[in-house]
Order: structure tokens, then C-alpha cells, then sequence
């Protein structure tokens, strides 16, 4: 008879429930939820709050091309990335296909937009090997900070983000735009 390890299958629902299986990162309502935690956080400490969202261009083109594996293998590889380049205190969420949030705590809008041209360029650099062949990936993204008049959610922090993204985008992609 097997004996079960509390703390694993209290880890393995941890994951299930919070965590996104392929990119090992916060599931969209999980990233909101802590994003509402880390907002008080730094209201009351009176320190800035950076969302920053995170796509990546031509991803149909590629999976079209490639398909799924190779897609779904790419977007580990960028969500490890960003994992590595950033903070324990940040929070790196996948909130849709092709979309990652990062939340910076405790961060400038010109440090956010410096941080995220760093993970931008190295992706842009070192693309991903598939097969042996080398692709080249490009992100696009946009920056908001909380301002005084928003409400106490995320939403209008994430709703600026995902303009300067489209702004990034009408600027040829690839690149970083701050709101």
C-alpha cells in the first residue's frame, strides 16, 4: 500500500490550481489576486508599482509554421528567462496565449522599461534552437504604474499596460512603451 506525502499532494493542488502547467507561471486569476496584495503593499509603503505586459509578436506565424510543440516549448523558454532576470519579489504571471504580466515592486517606470529591454534584447539575441534550427523571437511590451487616480485594483494599471503594448506594436514591434 502506497503511503501518500501530505505535503506533496498539498504541492501538487498548489500547482494545479495556481499555476499554469507549461510555463510554470501564475495563472491569470492567481496573478490578479496577488497583484491586488502587492498594490496595497505599495500604497502603504509609498514605493511605485510596475505592471508590465509582455507579448510575443508573430507567435500564429510560428506555431502555423512549427506547431505546437515548438510554440509551447518557446514559451517555457521565455517564461524561464524572465524568471531568472527578475526579482524573488516580482510576480510573473501567463495571462493568455502569448501573454505574459509582470508585476515589479518597488520599481520606476524607467527601471521597468530598462529591465524589460534587457529580457527583450537577449531573446531578440539568442532566439530559441527547435530541431536544430534557430529562431529568432521578438517580444512586445508595455508599461503602466498605479496612479493615485486608478482604483485599488489592478485593472486600470493592466488596461494602460496593454495600450503602451499596442503603441509597441504600431511601432513596428519589438520593442518596450511606457504608458
Amino acid at each position: 500500500m502506497k503511503v501518500f506525502d501530505t505535503n506533496e499532494v498539498e504541492s501538487n493542488i498548489v500547482q494545479t490550481l495556481f499555476m499554469d502547467e507549461l510555463t510554470a507561471c501564475c495563472k491569470q486569476h492567481f496573478f490578479f489576486e496577488s497583484g491586488k496584495q502587492m498594490l496595497q503593499l505599495a500604497l502603504r509603503n509609498k514605493v511605485p508599482l510596475s505592471l508590465c505586459v509582455i507579448e510575443i509578436d508573430n507567435f500564429e506565424n510560428l506555431n502555423e509554421k512549427y506547431g505546437d510543440i515548438c510554440s509551447g516549448e518557446l514559451l517555457k523558454s521565455i517564461a524561464d528567462i524572465i524568471k531568472r532576470k527578475s526579482r524573488k519579489s516580482d510576480l510573473l504571471g501567463r495571462l493568455g496565449v502569448k501573454e505574459f504580466g509582470l508585476l515589479t515592486y518597488n520599481t520606476s517606470a524607467i527601471n521597468a522599461q530598462i529591465f524589460l529591454d534587457l529580457i527583450r534584447k537577449e531573446i531578440e539575441i539568442h532566439g530559441y534552437v527547435f530541431h536544430g534550427e534557430r529562431i529568432r523571437e521578438t517580444l512586445s511590451m508595455g508599461i503602466s504604474l498605479y496612479s493615485p487616480m486608478d482604483d485599488e485594483t489592478l485593472k486600470p494599471m493592466y488596461n494602460r499596460a496593454k495600450t503602451a503594448l499596442s503603441r509597441a506594436k504600431a511601432k513596428g514591434k519589438n520593442c518596450v512603451v511606457t504608458y
